[in-house]
């Protein structure tokens, strides 16, 4: 990927449209209007370099106009990033995605294509989200801390978060968090809601057709909630001895924890859900949205890569992807807390209860604007009895994925999951 050559040699492929050979197989580029359109010198002779090496997949940068996503994990059949980014350049007017703009695609005869890469019209941006909004949450927790007196004030956790609206929030919190990040919160529930309604808009294509849900489904879903649950609970019981005292502190009381829990998931199988199921994103977090100039714009459609592309293609409710950005949230304040090694123990301890009110108010605002903004859309629950059924089941279901990711690599951050399942219970 560091070759220069190699990187001159796809974007050649891609633009002269050329089918390579590959015995028994061939690779073959697809190529719509963005590249058909362009001088083919113009794009060979373009310098190029890596945009992004680290990660699951690298990213080449032509110019200033093209990017190229080579992928490392090859599966057969139709994979979303290829799919979700063509259907929304050329069946929507949404863009505030990059455009797709061409494919590389391994064929062999008698089995289904493997896509190796694709090309999207790059945007100039300031990186993303997740840089952005960990910089609002530090220098929030800093006002916090600048004042001993109001640090020792516990600020009230008691509401949950569908009923944290901008105008909810008190003065003072207001002002702490700062005007513009609860404009750009807002800004990124209306980019996370026109992203859903464009990917539901277009009931004739089988693959995107939004669907409704059914029983069979409805317990479906619970029986795998509740066995992944049970798993988690059952490795963070057996690993407690081995926790960072302030994790062991929060697991306390967690049987009690996990039998409400359940009973949460068990709501979603008892009564046919009135929402509709759609395309997702599938693997939705700041780190997926991009800062240009004043705007976003979201990017990575291959959904989540440890499941199967088939998995990934599933229509699903798309709010497990607004629950899966509430979560992003809120590990945005805690890497201050975990991370800056300045703060000594009762300080961050101090502070916790603060970065749970950043994560409460700002994801109050991206969700309350989201709702907002698809009210009366078909993949949206009827009731808001509904919406919070469906949601506090989602954003626990992410609590706990959360558990067994951080618990053998970095189980001080089981905190952030642990609170998190906490902060989800409350009605």
């Amino acid at each position: 990927v560091h070759s220069e050559d190699y990187r001159r040699e796809l974007i050649r492929v891609l633009v002269h449209k050329r089918t390579v050979s590959a015995p028994p197989a061939e690779i073959v580029a697809l190529v719509n209007d963005h590249v058909r359109h362009k001088k083919s010198r113009q794009w060979t002779d373009t310098p190029s370099h890596v945009w992004r090496a680290d990660g699951v997949n690298p990213a080449f940068r032509y110019g200033s106009e093209f990017f190229l996503k080579v992928f490392r994990r090859l599966d057969e059949g139709v994979n979303p990033e290829l799919e979700v980014s063509r259907f929304l350049t050329e069946h929507t007017e949404f863009r505030h995605t990059p455009l797709f703009a061409g494919a590389l695609e391994y064929r062999n005869r008698g089995s289904e294509s493997v896509v190796l890469a694709v090309l999207q019209t790059f945007v100039p941006n300031q990186g993303d989200a997740w840089k952005a909004f960990v910089t609002a949450a530090r220098d929030f927790l800093d006002r916090v801390l600048a004042d001993p007196e109001r640090l020792k004030k516990l600020p009230d956790l008691s509401r949950s978060i569908l009923s944290q609206t901008p105008n909810s929030l008190p003065p003072l919190v207001g002002q702490l968090i700062g005007g513009p990040m609860l404009e750009r919160a807002a800004l990124l529930g209306k980019r996370t809601a026109e992203m859903h309604l464009a990917l539901a808009s277009n009931p004739d294509d089988p693959a995107f057709a939004p669907e409704p849900f059914s029983l069979h489904y409805q317990r479906s879903v619970y029986h795998a909630m509740r066995t992944s649950a049970r798993r988690s609970f059952e490795l963070l019981r057996t690993s407690s001895r081995d926790l960072p005292a302030d994790v062991r502190q929060q697991a306390k009381g967690i049987d009690r924890k996990e039998k409400e829990i359940i009973r949460r998931f068990e709501e979603l199988s008892t009564r046919k859900l009135s929402a509709m199921k759609i395309r997702i994103h599938g693997d939705f977090g700041l780190e997926q949205v991009l800062l240009s100039g004043e705007d976003m714009l979201i990017l990575d459609f291959e959904g989540d890569p440890t499941r199967s592309i088939g998995e990934r293609r599933l229509k699903r409710s798309p709010l497990r992807d607004v629950a899966s950005m509430i979560r992003s949230l809120h590990y945005a304040p805690y890497s201050t807390l975990l991370q800056r090694r300045s703060l000594a123990e009762r300080e961050a301890r101090a502070l916790m209860p603060w970065a749970d009110l950043w994560y409460l108010s700002v994801g109050g605002t991206f969700l309350h604007t989201y709702l907002e903004m698809t009210r009366d859309a078909s993949f949206v629950p009827d009731s808001s009895e509904e919406i919070e059924r469906m949601l506090t089941a989602f954003l626990l279901d992410r609590c706990i994925n959360e558990i067994q990711t951080e618990l053998p690599r970095r189980p001080e951050w089981l905190l952030v999951a642990l609170r998190g399942i906490g902060l989800a219970l409350k009605r």
